[in-house]
C-alpha cells in the first residue's frame, strides 16, 4: 500500500451530506487530521486561495466551471481529460491530467507538495490562461463570431439536390406517387429507371448518382436494381438515401424462393439500416424498418389516384346480378399458382346460384390463368375484361357491390394496405379479406375477414364460397353502413405535407460539418 506524505492535507469543499462515511474512512487510513470539510461555501475565491493545487478526479462533466475558477484564483489543475479541461489543462504549463490509479494520484500529488515553485508556475500559467480565453467579453465575442459564422455560411451555401427515381419504372403509378410526394421538395429531379432492363439500369442510376452527386436519393419500391446503386452510392460517394416501400421484401422473397428469400432478408436490413430514412405506406412497414436499423421513419399510405364515382354497371353483367370485383396488378405466381382473382375464379366456379357475377380488372401474366380456370363460365358470369386507365379506377370500382382484397396472412400480406384500399373506400365499397393486421386496425365493421393462413388454401376458399353464396343485398348494405371515413389517413395534401417535413429535416440533419471559427 502507498505510505501517504504527512505534507498533503485535503481540504473539500461542496455538499457535505456523505460527509460522516468519508469521516469514518479517513479516521480508518488513520489520515483524520489531514483531512477537511469546508461544507457549502460562497466564498469560493478565498477557500481556493488558500489551497495549493486543486484536484478534480471528475470522471464526467458538460463543462467544468469548477477547474475554470481554480485557475482564476492561480491553482494548477489536476483533472481528468474530460470535456472542457483538454482546452486549459496543458500539461506541464497549466497542470496535469490525471492517471486512472489512485496510488498514481497520490504521487502526483507528491510530486507537487516537494516542488512548491511548481505549483506556483502552473498556477500562474493557468491564471494568464484564463483571464486571456475565458472572460465573459471574450466568451461573448466568440459566441458572436460563431453565430455570424454559421449565418453566413447557411446564406452562402448551394440548395440541396434531390434526386429520386421508381423500382417499378418511370411513368408507372409508384413514379406518379414519388414524384407527388416530392412536389414540394425542391429541387427534385427524376432519374430514368427502366424495370425490363434492370442490370444497364443498375449501372446507369449508379453513373447518374455518381455525375449527379445530388444531397439525397429517394428510391420507391426495394428492388436490388435501385438499392444497390444507393447502396454503392452511400458507400462510396458519400450520397445518402431514403426508401420509400409498400412491400416487406425479403419475406415478398422468401415466397418465391426460400433460399433467395435468405439473401434478400439480408438485403433488405443491408438497405433500412445504412439509409437517412424509411417512408413506410402502412405503420408496419415504418417499425419494420426501424428494427432493421433504418435511423428514422414515417407513414405515406397513399390515396386515391385519380376518377370519381360512378352508377354504371360492368355491361356484361346482368342488371339483377351482385357484382363482387376486384382491380389489380394480375402477376402470376408458379410457387402459389395463383394471382389477385384466382381465388373469386375458384370460389365462383362451387357457387350453385347463378346471381352473383364475379368482376377482375387488370392487366398481367396469370389472366390466362384466370381464363383458363373460369372455363365455361367465362363471360357468362367471371368477366375479365383487361385493364382500366387509371383515371377510371374509382368509377370501375364504383360499379361492384362488394370488393375483394385478399393477403396472405404472413410477412407479405400481413404488412400491407395495398394501394387498392383507399379506393375502394372512396368507391364506397364492402371489402372481403384475410385476417391480417388491416382488417382489425381498419376494419371497422365493413370487412368480412375470413380464415386461412392465404387466398389461395382451401380454408380461405371454403369460407369464400360459403360468404358468396350467402352474400345478399341487406347484408352488403348492412357492411357498407359500416365504412369509415379515411379522409385523414389516405389525404393526398396531408402525405405531401409530411413527407416535405420528414424530407427537409433528413436533409438539416445532413449539413456537412463545417469548420467553426478559432477561438484564437
Amino acid at each position: 500500500a502507498h505510505t501517504p506524505d504527512p505534507r498533503i492535507k485535503l481540504f473539500i469543499a461542496g455538499d457535505d451530506s456523505e460527509k460522516p462515511r468519508y469521516l469514518a474512512r479517513a479516521a480508518a487510513l488513520g489520515i483524520s487530521q489531514r483531512v477537511v470539510f469546508g461544507g457549502f461555501r460562497r466564498d469560493v475565491a478565498p477557500a481556493l486561495a488558500a489551497c495549493d493545487v486543486f484536484l478534480f478526479p471528475s470522471h464526467y462533466e458538460a463543462f467544468s466551471l469548477a477547474t475554470i475558477e481554480a485557475a482564476a484564483c492561480g491553482l494548477p489543475i489536476l483533472a481528468n481529460e474530460i470535456n472542457g479541461t483538454e482546452d486549459f489543462v496543458q500539461p506541464g504549463l497549466t497542470g496535469e491530467f490525471l492517471p486512472r490509479e489512485p496510488e498514481a494520484i497520490a504521487r502526483l500529488l507528491e510530486s507537487f507538495a516537494g516542488q512548491p515553485e511548481k505549483c506556483l508556475a502552473m498556477g500562474a500559467n493557468a491564471r494568464k490562461l484564463v483571464a486571456r480565453e475565458y472572460t465573459w467579453d471574450h466568451i461573448a465575442d466568440l459566441t458572436e463570431q460563431a453565430y455570424a459564422w454559421f449565418a453566413d455560411h447557411q446564406t452562402r451555401s448551394p440548395s440541396p439536390s434531390i434526386a429520386w427515381f421508381a423500382t417499378k419504372g418511370t411513368g408507372t403509378n409508384e413514379a406518379f406517387r414519388l414524384r407527388e410526394l416530392l412536389s414540394r421538395v425542391s429541387p427534385a429531379n427524376e432519374l430514368h429507371f427502366n424495370k425490363s432492363s434492370k442490370l444497364s439500369s443498375l449501372r446507369a442510376l449508379l453513373g447518374e448518382l455518381e455525375a449527379e452527386r445530388p444531397s439525397l436519393v429517394v428510391m420507391e419500391g426495394t428492388g436490388i436494381a435501385g438499392g444497390l446503386p444507393c447502396l454503392l452510392a452511400r458507400m462510396l460517394f458519400g450520397i445518402r438515401y431514403v426508401v420509400s416501400s409498400g412491400d416487406a421484401v425479403g419475406p415478398f422473397a422468401r415466397a418465391h424462393h426460400p433460399v433467395l428469400g435468405i439473401a434478400f432478408e439480408i438485403y433488405e436490413r443491408l438497405l433500412c439500416g445504412f439509409s437517412a430514412g424509411f417512408i413506410g405506406w402502412t405503420p408496419y412497414l415504418a417499425g419494420r424498418a426501424l428494427a432493421f436499423g433504418a435511423p428514422r421513419a414515417m407513414t405515406a399510405p397513399g390515396w386515391t389516384l385519380g376518377g370519381a364515382a360512378s352508377t354504371a354497371r360492368e355491361p356484361h353483367a346482368r342488371k339483377d346480378a351482385l357484382l363482387v370485383g376486384l382491380v389489380g396488378s394480375l402477376d402470376w405466381a408458379p410457387r402459389q399458382q395463383w394471382c389477385y382473382g384466382m381465388d373469386l375464379v375458384r370460389a365462383a366456379r362451387r357457387l350453385l346460384r347463378t346471381d352473383l357475377h364475379v368482376v377482375i380488372i387488370g392487366a398481367g401474366s396469370g389472366v390466362e390463368h384466370l381464363k383458363r380456370a373460369a372455363g365455361p363460365l367465362l363471360d357468362v358470369r367471371i368477366f375479365i375484361p383487361g385493364p382500366v386507365a387509371l383515371s377510371e379506377v374509382v368509377s370501375t370500382m364504383s360499379e361492384f357491390d362488394v370488393a375483394s382484397l385478399p393477403q396472405s396472412v404472413d410477412g407479405v400480406g400481413s404488412y400491407r394496405y395495398t394501394t387498392k384500399l383507399p379506393e375502394y373506400a372512396a368507391a364506397g365499397l364492402p371489402i372481403i379479406t384475410n385476417q391480417t393486421p388491416m382488417s382489425y386496425d381498419l376494419g371497422a365493421g365493413w370487412m368480412w375477414r375470413l380464415p386461412g393462413d392465404a387466398p389461395w388454401k382451401e380454408e380461405y376458399l371454403d369460407a369464400l364460397t360459403e360468404l358468396l353464396e350467402t352474400l345478399t343485398p341487406d347484408l352488403i348494405a348492412e357492411k357498407r353502413a359500416h365504412i369509415p371515413k379515411l379522409d385523414a389517413l389516405f389525404d393526398r395534401e396531408a402525405q405531401i405535407e409530411r413527407v416535405t417535413g420528414f424530407i427537409n429535416d433528413i436533409l438539416l440533419s445532413m449539413k456537412p460539418e463545417a469548420h467553426a471559427p478559432s477561438k484564437s
